[in-house]
């Protein structure tokens, strides 16, 4: 079992957890052709998973189509999409996610239901202390 976790010194109200988001090389998806170190929020609230256009800009990411997003507030927009590989932690990896791209100022990326469903994952507060955790087989 694959897992990844996350220990914060205090209670922590919003989670946000280092993942690296790349750029699939295009003869061997497996591997990146570029990458960065970002901070995910992690949210139980999202449907899906988003990258902001600064990450997307940084990695000079291609747009792959479109898909419609709805916000929290009701509203919809039309965003780009892009493939992206994303490895929470060494051992966990996710290969040619198609994600939007969305405007975000204080995230790199969120971290939505469509991953977090395909793994066990908790939070738990104890001793003053935030800890996430994910696992996958």
């Amino acid at each position: 079992m694959k897992k990844s976790f996350s220990i914060f010194p205090s209670v922590q109200k919003r989670i946000l957890i280092k993942c690296t988001i790349g750029v699939p090389d295009l003869e061997d998806p497996h591997r990146d052709r570029n990458s960065v170190i970002c901070s995910a929020l992690v949210d139980t609230g999202a449907m899906r998973t988003c990258i902001s256009s600064s990450v997307a800009n940084y990695l000079s990411l291609i747009p792959t189509g479109t898909m419609r997003i709805e916000a929290a507030n009701g509203h919809t927009d039309l965003v780009n999409t892009h493939i992206v590989n994303i490895d929470l932690g060494e051992d966990i990896r996710f290969e040619m996610l198609k994600v939007p791209r969305l405007n975000m100022e204080d995230e790199d990326m969120i971290l939505g239901m469509d991953i977090l469903c395909q793994g066990d994952f908790a939070v738990t507060n104890s001793d003053g202390k935030t800890i996430f955790m994910f696992q996958k087989e």
